[in-house]
């Protein structure tokens, strides 16, 4: 995440995780995989398992 903020490209304290891939310009699929991921993660409060790490 360090190199992504040296570069402007870290996620903005007001962008929503889906937001934040939109500036990132991912592929619709990679974005709601990630996205998914990390509410499963931060809010969830649950590990990824090692399939869902390889992503």
């Amino acid at each position: 995440m360090v190199t992504q903020t040296k570069y402007g490209l870290g996620r903005k304290r007001e962008e929503t995780v889906e937001d934040w891939f939109d500036r990132m310009d991912y592929k619709s699929e990679t974005k709601r995989e990630i996205a998914d991921l990390y509410r499963k993660v931060r809010y969830g409060e649950h590990p990824l398992t090692k399939q869902e790490l390889d992503v």
